[in-house]
């Protein structure tokens, strides 16, 4: 019988995200799994559509979304293209949040705003002696979060080890002219660059004209209504990123632009 000491800093929200869509029974089982370790557990999908094996894409929407919750919220995260190789489980604790997830970089963007207070290691027999070589979002993930969401810490081992941190959601500012990357493409084709706007706007100021290499120039705006229909503009989203858009198209199809793709800004 595990002994459990609780840590009474916590809720019971579990907050998902997962590259795991919403077709096979992945989501479900991990919830029941879940449930089944506590019952009390609310649990709230932010997303199962992240892009496939996209690390990236996972980062992003975690940040977008985790602020908002009540403190004392466990996020768990699985975009885990490397399930089965020897890649750590973690879960982190910070001030604020409980964050499970694979140690692959899908905590980076979080991690540059919360400080870690402590660090754990999930043990692969936390849920059953022998996990599945290929779904550790239910056998060791979800059993995990589950345990976190109930304050208990003690199921896991120290972790000594480093955080993956992913350079491609950084950028580098050379004169004047940033190379950032694609960090995510919403639904609606807009195209979100691995820069703050905080971070340069002493150098691009709204209503600015910038060049973006295989686009031309396009103006920094605040609102999509100050462009023409069709018009390509540079925002900066809910979130403070600066994003490629087009008012009422996809700049994502019209330029070819994918996650992971180099943009280079100059001004």
């Amino acid at each position: 019988m595990i002994h459990m000491k609780k840590n009474t800093n916590t809720t019971s929200i579990i907050a998902l995200i997962t590259d795991f869509g919403d077709k096979d029974f992945y989501v479900g089982a991990m919830r029941g799994v879940i449930l089944s370790i506590n019952p009390n557990a609310k649990i709230v999908d932010i997303s199962h559509n992240i892009e496939p094996f996209s690390v990236i894409s996972g980062a992003y929407v975690l940040y977008g979304a985790y602020k908002y919750f009540p403190k004392g919220t466990t996020f768990l995260i699985v975009v885990d293209p490397g399930v089965g190789s020897r890649r750590e489980a973690i879960v982190i604790k910070t001030r604020n949040y409980s964050f499970v997830a694979p140690n692959n970089g899908v905590l980076s963007l979080v991690l540059m705003e919360e400080s870690i207070t402590e660090k754990y290691l999930i043990p692969e027999n936390i849920f059953v002696k022998k996990p599945s070589y290929t779904f550790h979002g239910r056998d060791i993930f979800a059993p995990a979060a589950a345990y976190a969401s109930m304050g208990v810490y003690d199921v896991f081992e120290e972790f000594r080890g480093d955080i993956v941190t992913l350079d491609i959601l950084k950028y580098k500012k050379e004169g004047r002219a940033i190379k950032a990357h694609v960090i995510n493409v919403d639904r609606f084709g807009n195209v979100a660059l691995s820069v703050q706007y905080e971070d340069v706007k002493k150098e691009i100021s709204y209503g600015k004209t910038v060049s973006i290499k295989g686009i031309g120039d396009v103006k920094l705006i605040r609102y999509f209504s100050e462009l023409s229909v069709g018009e390509t503009g540079l925002i900066v989203n809910s979130i403070g990123f600066l994003e490629i858009c087009v008012r009422e198209g996809n700049a994502a199809k019209r330029y070819g632009l994918k996650l992971g793709d180099e943009v280079l800004l100059t001004w």
